[in-house]
């Protein structure tokens, strides 16, 4: 018996030390300890029989009847995003993020505060406001945020 990802699950996103699920619909689950637990295993194996010897092998502490126990809960719980089949499921969901870290799900970067319009109701052009991104500093943030931020925009000023 396998462990599926639906078609429902869209992603998983690390925030601190929980996962959150958002669905295709934008909507986002927050996993508690024991729960992200178990699908940092899934994600490693989604045979059952192998995912419980896995984890109880991983940690001795642990009892297979007790684990077994959790999973199916688990499954239950979560029956929108995990499917019990007895076909081998090939699709993997992306996970971003990094444990223990707060690494935003989306990130907006203003390139730049120039623009010839002043407007009321606007920021931009504001005297004594950098104008410009240093693109140096740009490039080694990326790099930083690169594999952990799934949905960046890029925006600012304006482009005439």
């Amino acid at each position: 018996m396998f462990i599926r990802f639906s078609e429902d699950m869209q992603q998983m996103h690390y925030w601190g030390d929980n996962i959150y699920i958002i669905g295709k619909n934008e909507e986002y689950y927050k996993l508690n300890e024991v729960e992200t637990f178990l699908m940092e295993y899934i994600i490693k194996e989604r045979n059952i029989d192998k995912l419980v010897v896995l984890i109880c092998n991983e940690n001795k502490e642990l009892i297979e009847d007790v684990v077994k126990t959790f999973l199916s809960m688990f499954i239950k719980n979560y029956q929108t995003f995990l499917e019990l089949d007895y076909r081998k499921d090939e699709r993997d969901v992306m996970v971003s993020g990094k444990k223990g870290e707060n690494y935003p799900y989306n990130l907006i970067i203003s390139l730049t505060n120039e623009c010839l319009h002043d407007c009321k109701h606007c920021y931009k052009g504001e005297k004594g406001i950098l104008k410009r991104i240093n693109i140096e500093k740009l490039e080694k943030f990326l790099d930083k945020m690169q594999g952990k931020v799934p949905y960046l925009q890029l925006t600012g000023g304006e482009p005439l």
